[in-house]
């Protein structure tokens, strides 16, 4: 992945020489001074402060060496909401309610690069439901870096079923799909209100990784 993020960047700033190019994302995160060393790269953002990108991108205009802006994860308890609301050229919108994971598994950087459980406080979640569908989206996909483990970090308790029966309650019209989930996270409770409510597509897209015990030991998934 990061050779390949390295190729697009070159060809990025090849095709586009009077641009300014910021790399932003996980592999700025993570390796921002590996980036710097890219002839032609402006800015480099990692996963928060994405929020702040046009003032960024106006800082990073003559800026060399490159502006880096990557801050530490180890103090983020909020989610970083950026409110997206049309989906050029899509019918099907997405909505990002979670982000972080704290599984570590013994392959994935993701922990380091997206760092600890956040979820979108469902009030917010509503929000944006209702306008995407003022919007005449028909369809919204919910995705997180780790889904199943939505609200465990929020004081209120709830979680991704008791968040789609809410969902279901105040914007009955949205056909809502969910994006990956974990095979331990997918309860009973949550095939039921599938079952009987034809809103929710009755998909599951699961992270199954492997079907030897002794491969998923050494992958550190906790199951079986």
């Amino acid at each position: 992945a990061s050779y390949q993020s390295r190729q697009a960047i070159r060809r990025a700033i090849r095709e586009n020489p009077q641009a300014i190019i910021a790399v932003v994302g996980c592999y700025g995160q993570v390796f921002p001074d590996e980036l710097s060393k890219i002839n032609g790269v402006d800015l480099i953002v990692g996963n928060k402060g994405k929020s702040s990108l046009p003032v960024l991108l106006l800082n990073a205009i003559n800026h060399n060496p490159p502006l880096i802006v990557v801050e530490d994860f180890e103090t983020s308890e909020t989610f970083e909401q950026i409110p997206i609301k049309s989906f050029s050229d899509r019918t099907r919108a997405f909505l990002k309610i979670q982000d972080g994971c704290e599984s570590f598994c013994s392959y994935c950087i993701v922990p380091m690069a997206r760092g600890p459980l956040r979820s979108l406080e469902p009030d917010n979640v509503i929000t944006i439901l209702k306008d995407l569908e003022k919007n005449d989206y028909k369809e919204v996909v919910l995705t997180g870096i780790h889904l199943g483990k939505y609200g465990s970090d929020l004081s209120n308790g709830i979680n991704l079923t008791q968040l789609l029966i809410e969902i279901g309650k105040n914007t009955p019209g949205l056909r809502i799909r969910l994006s990956s989930l974990k095979p331990t996270e997918i309860e009973a409770e949550l095939i039921e209100l599938m079952a009987s409510n034809n809103w929710l597509c009755r998909h599951f897209h699961i992270s199954l990784q492997s079907g030897d015990d002794s491969v998923l030991k050494r992958m550190n998934r906790h199951y079986t």
